[in-house]
């Protein structure tokens, strides 16, 4: 976590792209529901000390699931084995339920912005409900020789 505030609407955690922001729950985007500025500002002051110490945990390693989003070192093995399966396929099905399923789905809405796959990528499809009649209707319009399968 680096100390650069922007604001306190947009807090940086990390030198990566990723940015989380709660400017969508004031009340200067939302109206008289939405937190204050003032309001804001004294629950920041509250958590000062907090926030103080988890940075020095994050500093000093203390803690290392606060590290876990700067972890690279299997990036390269997940696109050795995305670069395998996407070999002479059109399409790839994850087969996941709840939370095994949303969190690709995420990754993927938050990349792909509606521009579909990148060239020479497959198109990605997500089974979240495995019921018998969803998946004949899926198996029914994929080319199966030309597909990937991923159970999570």
């Amino acid at each position: 976590m680096r100390d650069a505030m922007t604001s306190p609407k947009s807090l940086p955690v990390s030198s990566a792209s990723y940015r989380q922001s709660i400017a969508g729950c004031l009340s200067g985007a939302i109206g008289a529901h939405g937190l204050t500025e003032s309001e804001l500002g004294r629950w920041l002051e509250k958590l000062a000390p907090a926030l103080h110490d988890l940075k020095a945990d994050h500093a000093s390693g203390r803690l290392p699931v606060l590290r876990i989003a700067e972890e690279t070192a299997d990036l390269d093995a997940a696109e050795a084995a995305l670069d395998k399966l996407s070999e002479g396929a059109e399409t790839i099905v994850f087969f996941g339920t709840g939370g095994s399923g949303l969190g690709g789905q995420t990754l993927v809405a938050l990349k792909d912005l509606g521009f579909g796959p990148a060239p020479g990528r497959p198109k990605l499809w997500f089974m979240d409900n495995v019921d018998p009649v969803t998946f004949a209707e899926l198996s029914a319009r994929l080319p199966l020789a030309r597909t990937g399968l991923i159970v999570i």
